[in-house]
């Protein structure tokens, strides 16, 4: 058992470092002042999660400003205290994706054992960086509705929200089209937007932002964001804009969710070409006995997340968390088609019993000549054969 706990051991501080080498997404940058406006240095800033307990700290300069970085998206509470001034409290400040949140902060005069707290449940305006873009939360993401069946992959397209944001066009959602495999951002061409996971680029030299062929499941992802002008430096390599995606990850509380999104012919409203097709039957039996073709979708799964935690040897409450998600998209569908077996003549190169001299279906281009239906005409030398 020593050996088993031994490996486990390892492969979680094998997965928390890999965990820590990626990029987060988030930041808070400000200014700390006193009463009279006058900056504060050395002003210690601490933010803890408060989902998940993870700590950041950092002090101010000497011109009283401070910056967090690589910060996982989420909610925190932060705490800013230096010598002669009462400690404050911003509660609940949101951290978001690909985005530079603004918390300026003014100490009151005091001792630091006193505390001034302050609710900050709302994203801040984004004043740290001259970027243009549009963050998609995790509550849009679940809430708002998405079609089963995306033309590029068959569960639902995490980049149809991309289509939320101003100055993005393209075929959209629809069906039988490329949709959101063909959104373009700011006037961008096809294919030049750079879609980010978790920091990393996922951008393919044969086709560019496919990010629907090989994207995690939508109740995997937290939120994203799309920037669409004003590129920061180090997210200039595009002619396009930028999808930032962030994956979800575990908390303190263990939480998750099962699910199922489901259609058949029996809930959807008939289609054009199931009603040409039934008002084509004159025979009434026919009609009685016509059956809509079947047309099934399932789309199910299930997400679990929590703390690491393994009895008498590990809590990670605080340090080391777990997300698991699994999808399974089944697509059941019927239609009718029409065909016929060869004739005794046709079987014998003899396709006279086709040939409807009443209706003319073109002209040779040649010699002027009709073409009739059921003529077999060669367009490459213009000649009727047989």
């Amino acid at each position: 058992m020593r050996g088993f706990y031994g490996k486990l051991l390892l492969v979680i501080a094998v997965m928390t470092a890999c965990a820590w080498a990626q990029l987060n997404q988030g930041s808070i940058s400000g200014n700390v002042v006193d009463p009279s406006g006058a900056v504060v240095s050395d002003a210690k800033i601490n933010a803890t999660g408060t989902e998940t307990g993870s700590k950041y700290e950092t002090v101010t300069t000497s011109a009283g400003a401070y910056r967090i970085s690589s910060m996982s998206p989420g909610s925190y509470d932060v705490t800013v205290s230096a010598a002669g001034f009462k400690s404050a409290i911003e509660k609940g400040v949101v951290v978001q994706v690909g985005t530079i949140s603004a918390l300026d902060v003014k100490l009151e005069t005091g001792v630091v054992s006193e505390s001034v707290s302050v609710e900050a449940d709302a994203p801040s305006i984004q004043t740290e960086s001259s970027e243009v873009g549009t963050v998609v939360t995790a509550k849009q993401v679940l809430d708002l509705p998405l079609a089963l069946g995306s033309v590029v992959q068959a569960m639902r397209s995490p980049e149809a929200f991309v289509f939320l944001t101003p100055g993005t066009t393209g075929p959209g959602t629809s069906s039988g089209n490329g949709g959101t495999f063909e959104s373009k951002i700011s006037g961008s061409q096809t294919y030049a937007t750079e879609v980010q996971l978790d920091g990393a680029s996922t951008f393919r030299s044969e086709n560019g932002s496919s990010f629907d062929e090989t994207a995690p499941s939508v109740e995997a992802l937290g939120e994203f964001k799309i920037t669409t002008s004003t590129l920061p430096a180090d997210l200039g390599r595009t002619t396009g804009g930028i999808e930032s995606f962030s994956t979800k990850s575990g908390s303190n509380s263990v939480h998750g969710s099962a699910y199922e999104i489901f259609r058949n012919e029996d809930l959807n409203a008939n289609s054009f070409f199931n009603n040409h097709q039934l008002a084509q039957l004159t025979d009434p039996a026919a009609r009685q006995g016509f059956q809509r073709p079947k047309d099934r979708q399932n789309d199910y799964g299930l997400t679990f997340g929590g703390p690491v935690w393994i009895p008498k040897l590990y809590n990670g409450r605080d340090k080391t968390f777990f997300f698991f998600s699994w999808e399974q998209y089944r697509e059941a569908q019927g239609g009718v088609t029409n065909s016929r077996v060869p004739t005794a003549l046709e079987l014998q190169g003899n396709f006279t019993e086709t040939l409807n001299t009443a209706n003319i279906i073109g002209t040779n281009a040649c010699d002027g000549t009709p073409v009739y239906e059921g003529q077999i005409f060669d367009p490459a030398t213009a000649r009727t054969v047989g």
